[in-house]
């Protein structure tokens, strides 16, 4: 075995290996302590041009940060999760804290030799390229299976599995490069001879239940509550539920170790079938080191968890250190994980901080003016950012947001269009762009009356009670949204005797889910149907249809309005103003973290394409000329 010299050369023989040149692969640049030190980052790229991002991942790794690859590739960009990864083309073994001679004699005498082998730094990595590619599953349980055969680790068997590239320090205590040792990508095997050779692994028995100590404090049986609504999973998932629910009970509850295990072998035991005790100890020991929430986040400040539950008790205690909430919060903006997304016009973005962490967003109009289309438009802003989003149509199917999609994508209207001559049109747009669409529609979720029938046939429309759908934004937060859209809140069931009572119900615990998980919430709604005089006024905050609580609970309401072309003024740099022709108004109604509260935005919304172009704040027509130079609210 030799080792390949530059961390270029390294790269592109392991590409060669892992993947095929058109696969899309995710690289992850991740500290070793992940509190404090250098931030996190993650780009993707084809496997073909890993090799072109050496001098960029050597700048990386200089500060401190540790280099790796998700060893099966991403069905899109943005994929980190198990559902998002592609076949696979390699089977592999971690064996920490094993010099790679004993790794592969070990390994020798059981399989085939393999194509690729990898010296991590403190252990080894061992690689079998397939043939064809296989379904991640396939590959998963013959990566489990593997492991089991020759006792490298068995928790190292996900499909979002990453692994770290040569080239590059491991900067694990002591620190020490990780090297290429070994690579031929010639050598090759098929899925099924490497199947047939490796025997199953038997069935791990799960950890037996154990009893809690101090069973029924009020503490522990909050914790079971919240833990027993978390669903088991099967194989593929298991891990990572695991990981989560761990994380809840060692650090989100801070419960004692003894009782937090004995819960997490309650919920285990829910799974099909159970992770065996080994990998459940594994992943009970992460629970607490790289949990996502500030220690004792559910224990300090606990949620309502019905409304059954009596009020929260109203602390008049001192904090020993009053700052530590805010030093978390800093350390998580300096990370990145805490920042206000843009949005694709900058002077909204700027004055109305819509997309800041935990909060909630109504945008709101009257029927026509286009608000689906300006919703999904800071959608695919949300996209372009990288982070995760889940948007729930109640109007649409889920097939006609993904035409609105390509629409946008096409600058054409005609994408929504059903009729036969517009066919070919359609077409070759979906060939153009399908693959966006197919990026971010993996985001889109189905509307839920949608495929609906009785025993007969018959199609029924089922009621949506606000209940499920404060569940499904909770469940997005969960799996790690950053933005979930509602597009329309009129669509909702607030049935009873008080619908307006339910209405503002649904405000407070969406607003609570929000600044509980550090995520923005967007609601669509229809503004209130306006007669005689009041017809031409301008829309405001008390337009919005449904319960005022919406309007005084949001932290940001957008406005838009439709209109004849019309000329205003508005601001420009310099202390100068332009008179622009505009057929929208945009109002920011409220901003509570912005400075834009009662500005109104003249926009232009194409005839012919979905596209809302921002042409800048409106002056008022009674105005004094600003002495500073220029507007605020252009800058």
């Amino acid at each position: 075995m030799s080792a390949t010299r530059t961390p270029e050369e390294q790269l592109a023989a392991y590409a060669a290996v892992a993947w095929t040149p058109e696969d899309l692969i995710e690289v992850r640049a991740l500290p070793t302590q992940r509190d404090g030190g250098p931030r996190p980052s993650s780009f993707w790229t084809r496997a073909g041009d890993l090799a072109g991002h050496a001098e960029r991942l050597a700048a990386m790794n200089a500060t401190g940060l540790n280099v790796y690859a998700g060893i099966l590739p991403r069905l899109a960009e943005g994929g980190t999760k198990d559902a998002e990864t592609a076949a696979g083309r390699v089977i592999w073994a971690d064996f920490d804290a094993v010099d790679p001679r004993a790794a592969w004699k070990r390994a020798g005498a059981r399989m085939p030799p393999p194509s690729m082998a990898v010296n991590s730094g403190h252990g080894a990595h061992l690689l079998w390229a397939l043939e064809d590619a296989v379904a991640p599953g396939e590959v998963c349980g013959l990566v489990g299976d593997v492991a089991a055969l020759l006792g490298s680790d068995a928790t190292v068997k996900n499909p979002s599995r990453i692994l770290r590239l040569p080239g590059f320090t491991n900067h694990k205590p002591p620190a020490a490069p990780c090297v290429l040792l070994y690579a031929d990508p010639a050598r090759r095997y098929a899925f099924a001879d490497l199947r047939a050779r490796v025997p199953a692994a038997p069935k791990a028995d799960a950890p037996a239940p154990a009893a809690v100590a101090g069973d029924g404090d009020a503490l522990t049986e909050r914790a079971r509550r919240y833990v027993a609504a978390i669903d088991g999973a099967t194989e593929g998932r298991r891990n990572a539920e695991a990981f989560r629910v761990a994380a809840v009970l060692r650090n989100d509850f801070r419960l004692p170790d003894a009782n937090a295990w004995a819960l997490l072998c309650e919920w285990n035991a829910r799974n099909a079938p159970p992770l065996g005790e080994s990998e459940l100890r594994a992943v009970f020991a992460s629970g607490a080191k790289y949990a996502r929430h500030a220690p004792g986040a559910k224990a300090a400040a606990p949620r309502r968890e019905s409304r059954a539950e009596p009020p929260p008790a109203i602390s008049t205690a001192v904090a020993e250190d009053d700052l530590a909430d805010m030093r978390h919060e800093v350390e998580a903006q300096r990370r990145g994980e805490r920042r206000t997304l843009p949005l694709p016009w900058r002077r909204v973005g700027t004055l109305s901080q819509a997309l800041r962490p935990g909060t909630l967003c109504v945008i709101a109009g009257p029927p026509g003016t286009g608000k689906s289309f300006f919703t999904l438009a800071i959608a695919r802003a949300v996209h372009a950012a990288l982070v995760p989003w889940r948007y729930l149509p109640l109007e649409d199917r889920r097939t006609d947001l993904k035409f609105r999609l390509l629409a946008m994508l096409a600058a054409d209207y005609g994408m929504i269009e059903v009729d036969e001559d517009g066919a070919a049109a359609r077409e070759a747009a979906l060939a153009q762009y399908g693959a966006s669409v197919e990026e971010m529609a993996a985001f889109v979720c189905e509307n839920p009356r949608v495929g609906r029938k009785d025993d007969n046939g018959k199609v029924i429309v089922p009621p949506l009670p606000y209940e499920t759908v404060v569940g499904w934004i909770a469940r997005a937060f969960e799996e790690g949204a950053r933005v979930v859209f509602i597009d329309p809140i009129s669509q909702i069931e607030f049935d009873g005797r008080d619908p307006w009572k339910a209405e503002g119900d649904f405000a407070r615990r969406v607003t609570a889910l929000a600044g509980d998980s550090g995520a923005t919430v967007v609601l669509v709604a229809h503004t209130i149907k306006r007669g005689g005089r009041n017809a031409g006024c301008p829309l405001t905050l008390e337009d919005i249809q449904g319960s005022a609580m919406f309007g005084r609970l949001c932290h940001c309401a957008l406005i838009l309005d439709a209109h004849d072309p019309k000329e205003s003024t508005v601001y420009r740099a310099g202390d100068m103003q332009e008179s622009v022709e505009h057929n929208r108004t945009l109002t920011i109604a409220k901003a509570r973290n912005g400075r834009g509260t009662g500005l109104r935005l003249a926009f232009r919304h194409e005839s012919d394409a979905p596209e809302f172009v921002e042409l800048g704040v409106i002056a008022p027509k009674r105005t004094v000329k600003a002495r500073e130079k220029g507007h605020w609210a252009n800058e």
